[in-house]
């Protein structure tokens, strides 16, 4: 077990809470009637995509913590979070919720989540090349 092995499952509650914390938020805020969000100087479509982002590195980072490994973290990934888009999304639609239910939204969930692989995937890659040159990996 190498050293961030070693610190991230020595950590492991403390992420996995985090983890749950942002998820509820993000629920919460995506559930909150349209008028009484605050104003944002960023369009729905970058929020979405940047909330997805965000909740996906730190879905990644957990699922990392515990140990999953890499095909599986990826598969959980591209699994897990465009159906909590998806379901996200129409649970907006409901009377009570008072929001509407648009296509596009998950469409940059998903643009979210692909970026977050990609960001994921090639630190990873620049780590692991580091490491093989026989050099430590910078924090």
């Amino acid at each position: 077990m190498n050293a961030t092995s070693s610190l991230l499952s020595r950590f492991r509650r403390w992420i996995l809470a985090g983890l749950i914390l942002m998820w509820a938020a993000a629920f919460t805020t995506t559930h909150l009637p349209g008028p009484s969000l605050p104003k944002m100087h960023l369009s729905d479509k970058s929020l979405h995509a940047i909330g997805f982002f965000a909740l996906s590195v730190t879905f990644l980072l957990t699922l990392r913590a515990y140990g999953v490994t890499r095909l599986r973290r990826d598969g959980l990934v591209l699994i897990v979070m465009p159906i909590y888009g998806a379901v996200d999304e129409l649970t907006q639609g409901l009377p009570f919720v008072g929001r509407t239910t648009d296509v596009r939204d998950w469409l940059f969930d998903i643009i979210g989540i692909a970026i977050a692989l990609a960001v994921w995937e090639g630190i990873a890659l620049l780590i692991s090349r580091r490491c093989r040159k026989g050099r430590p990996a910078s924090p």
